[in-house]
């Protein structure tokens, strides 16, 4: 059986941080196993605001991608999301498919089972001839 390693934690930091945050020294020990090691840092994780996001924009283009997803749904084109089978994929999925859906857009989702990692060309032959563009 897999064994989990866990890293030893500086046990003066963590109820230096737990006194000045008023997080319990467990809560401090998991984020300082996470990097989050100032009471500043710990407040933005534990209070995040959409003014601490990065620009999604800042994502090589960005503009495009959001032209064309927006021409395909005034186009009532079919969108299809290729999702991935981790956690943050499943749920990634999920809020851009509902997202889009309450855009009025035709979309589905996909996320691979047992295909292994990556996009495939069966898969984009597949959609492609259900009018998926």
């Amino acid at each position: 059986m897999k064994q989990w390693k866990i890293k030893q934690s500086d046990i003066a930091l963590i109820d230096e941080l737990s006194v000045k945050t008023g997080y319990s020294k467990i809560v401090i020990s998991i984020l300082l196993q996470k990097g989050i090691n100032t009471p500043k840092l710990i407040e933005k994780f534990i209070h995040p605001r959409i003014s601490d996001l990065y620009n999604p924009f800042l994502f090589a283009d960005m503009e495009k991608a959001v032209k064309r997803i927006r021409l395909a749904i005034d186009k009532k084109e079919k969108i299809l999301i290729y999702g991935d089978r981790d956690v943050d994929g499943i749920t990634s999925t999920n809020i851009a498919y509902l997202y889009l859906k309450d855009l009025g857009a035709d979309v589905r989702w996909y996320i691979p089972s047992d295909e292994g990692y990556g996009l495939h060309n069966e898969l984009i032959e597949r959609y492609k001839k259900e009018g998926v563009s």
